[in-house]
């Protein structure tokens, strides 16, 4: 009989101690906070309720990696196309929410052409990002993240030169400017703070327990060129140059929201 309490007493201490022992957490795997080292549900998951989904176009046509742009001047194959925006925002007339401090667009990685976040209930009046990085973020380095962050080393968008800084956008492909199909490799790379631009859309958002916003943007590439030099050559320097501004500023006016 001892022996038998004894034994009970044991499978007690050792159920209440393996209880005690688990962690509490968000366990389902589609949360936005899902927690893998969880075991017990503590009703904390939070899901995404915003979703950002960006195409790109040649005026109203739909437009694809590997496309061309034909203009007066030339045409250009576009071979890839990244971008980064910053301090991503919903906004109202009392407050604005900050939903993703950093998301980097490559055309080469088709699941960042749709960004999903978490951002409060409520009803906002417009979404604001930088194109570029703020200073604050300018300012780190490839080192301060892990590998695989949108500013970690493997998305090679870091330029540590004098005046160091991540390339806010980046335009790559082929240049053809006598119309016979002879192509050449031309790229631009946009970086350095001067270079950043503040961008807001106007959108009546509304967000609550039972609703969800999809904004679509539209690139539409058509613009890229417009009073650009194609004769001029984009080189690295301390400061942006006007040939930069003139690419950024079409790229800024590029970016529509349905």
């Amino acid at each position: 009989m001892y022996l038998s309490k004894s034994i009970f007493s044991l499978l007690v201490v050792f159920t209440i101690v393996f209880s005690s022992c688990k962690q509490p957490g968000c366990t389902d795997p589609i949360a936005s906070n899902y927690n893998a080292d969880a075991d017990k549900e503590d009703d904390s998951c939070i899901y995404d309720n915003l979703n950002l989904q960006f195409n790109l176009k040649n005026n109203e046509q739909a437009f694809s990696r590997y496309d061309t742009l034909n203009f007066n001047e030339g045409s250009f194959r576009v071979e890839n196309i990244t971008f980064y925006m910053s301090n991503i925002t919903l906004n109202n007339t009392s407050i604005s929410k900050n939903v993703k401090d950093v998301h980097l667009f490559r055309l080469d990685e088709p699941n960042t052409m749709n960004l999903e976040v978490t951002a409060p209930n409520g009803n906002y009046e417009s979404v604001s990002f930088g194109l570029g990085l703020t200073p604050e973020l300018n300012n780190t380095e490839p080192s301060d993240y892990p590998t695989d962050h949108p500013l970690g080393l493997n998305q090679n968008t870091y330029w540590p030169m004098l005046a160091s800084s991540y390339i806010f956008v980046k335009i790559e492909g082929k240049m053809d400017t006598s119309q016979t199909s002879s192509f050449y490799p031309l790229t631009y790379h946009l970086s350095h703070e001067d270079l950043f631009r503040a961008l807001d859309f106007p959108k009546s958002i509304s967000l609550d327990e039972n609703n969800t916003a999809t904004l679509q943007f539209n690139i539409d590439l058509s613009k890229l060129f417009t009073d650009v030099d194609l004769s001029q050559e984009l080189a690295h320097e301390r400061t942006s140059s006007p040939l930069a501004n003139q690419l950024i500023t079409n790229f800024s006016n590029a970016i529509e929201l349905e």
